[in-house]
């Protein structure tokens, strides 16, 4: 029996050997191993690149959750408190992914450096300014519109390489960041009327302006005018109907 069993591996082997003859470049176990070896190694990258994303979201979001000026606009509050909360999560479901498929520290600290140079540019501005409730949510609406495009991107690579755990994961994680994206503008109107009206005092406090701001603004985003069907699930569609 062990000797059928080595004639039959003996028979494979020549068999594979055809095929490296046949194929210069690989033989069809160096083709597989290639293949799951570079696959595994892109989703270590884009992965990585998005834990690098949201920990500096993260980082930011946090220190502005303390801020005495943001604790005065409960609105901007609850949307800050609700990213952060929401960051924290997906942080954790990743870099648990990220070990199954063998992923180190080491890769995470190496995405840092790029990601955290865009990322910094926009939050480090602020700094000269800090307290500027509307300054903070416009520098979070540009970071969550950069994690969300890089859910899109982690999706379609999770995708193209068959790794339907890792896209239903990014899709699951782009649907709590959308929202976000709309509260925060549905806020905004808010919060810079609130601002002005306290900062200089020829401008008296006027909430049915922002109430009419937030109401033509939200308007930009209704399917009529993104062109999206609300029947489609596309992000401009069910996206933004509950606006």
């Amino acid at each position: 029996m062990v000797s059928a069993w080595f004639e039959n591996c003996s028979a494979y082997l020549q068999l594979v050997e055809f095929e490296s003859d046949a194929d210069p470049y690989f033989s069809l176990f160096e083709r597989t191993f290639s293949m799951d070896e570079n696959a595994k190694a892109e989703l270590q990258r884009y992965v990585s690149d998005m834990i690098a994303t949201q920990s500096h979201v993260l980082q930011a979001v946090t220190k502005q959750a303390d801020d005495a000026e943001v604790n005065k606009h409960p609105q901007a509050l609850r949307v800050i408190n609700s990213i952060k909360s929401t960051f924290e999560k997906q942080l954790e479901e990743l870099r648990s992914y990220l070990k199954s498929i063998d992923g180190s520290e080491s890769v995470i600290k190496n995405a840092v450096g790029s990601v955290a140079g865009f990322l910094a540019g926009v939050y480090d501005q602020v700094r000269a300014q800090a307290g500027v409730v509307s300054r903070h949510l416009r520098d979070d609406y540009t970071a969550l519109s950069l994690t969300a495009i890089a859910y899109t991107m982690l999706n379609a690579t999770a995708n193209l390489l068959g790794d339907t755990r890792l896209a239903g994961m990014a899709q699951s994680h782009l649907k709590k960041v959308t929202p976000l994206i709309i509260e925060i503008s549905q806020a905004m109107p808010h919060v810079v009327c609130k601002e002005l009206a306290h900062d200089h005092d020829w401008i008296a406090p006027n909430p049915s302006a922002a109430q009419t701001s937030a109401r033509q603004t939200q308007e930009a985003w209704q399917p009529h005018q993104t062109g999206q069907a609300q029947s489609t699930g596309s992000p401009g569609g069910s996206g933004t109907a509950t606006v």
